[in-house]
C-alpha cells in the first residue's frame, strides 16, 4: 500500500503551527484561536501515520525503544532540572529572603509531578507531549 503524501503534508504543517504558535510575537487572538487545534491536530496525524503492522510481531523491542528515546530522556532532563531549579530557589531562601527553605511541599510535589504529568506546578511543563507520545503508542 503506498503512503499517501498529503498526510505527511498535513503533518508537517501541524508542525509548523505549533511551532508558530510558540512564538512570542504572535498577535493574540490568533494564538488563542491556533491554540484550540494545533497540538490535537498534530497528534492525531501523528496517530495516522503510525505504522503498527511494523511492530506488531516485536512488541517488546518496540516498548524497550520507546522506553531508551523517550521516557529515559524525559526522566534525566526533568530532574536535572528540577534539581537546578530548586537548588536556586534553597541559596535565594538563604541569601535573599534571610530563611533557609530546604525542600517545600510545593518542590515535592513538583518532584512527584515529574512522574505523574502533573504539569501545572512544574517549570518543565512544556515536557508533558513526551508522556503523552509514550501514552499514545501503549494504546
Amino acid at each position: 500500500m503506498k503512503r499517501d503524501s498529503t498526510l505527511d503534508i498535513a503533518k508537517g504543517f501541524a508542525i509548523l503551527l505549533v511551532i508558530f504558535g510558540h512564538c512570542k510575537y504572535v498577535y493574540y487572538p490568533f494564538k488563542i484561536w491556533l491554540y484550540s487545534f494545533h497540538v490535537p491536530l498534530f497528534f492525531a496525524v501523528s496517530g495516522i501515520l503510525f505504522n503498527y503492522e511494523k511492530y506488531k510481531k516485536d512488541f517488546k523491542s518496540f516498548l524497550e525503544s520507546r522506553i531508551q528515546s523517550l521516557i529515559k530522556p524525559y526522566l534525566y532532563l526533568s530532574i536535572i532540572m528540577w534539581v537546578i531549579v530548586n537548588f536556586l530557589k534553597i541559596i535565594k531562601s538563604y541569601f535573599i529572603d534571610k530563611h533557609l527553605v530546604f525542600l517545600s511541599s510545593k518542590m515535592i510535589k513538583s518532584f512527584f509531578g515529574i512522574f505523574i504529568g502533573f504539569r501545572l506546578t512544574n517549570f518543565y511543563f512544556s515536557l508533558w507531549f513526551i508522556l503523552v507520545l509514550f501514552r499514545k503508542f501503549l494504546d
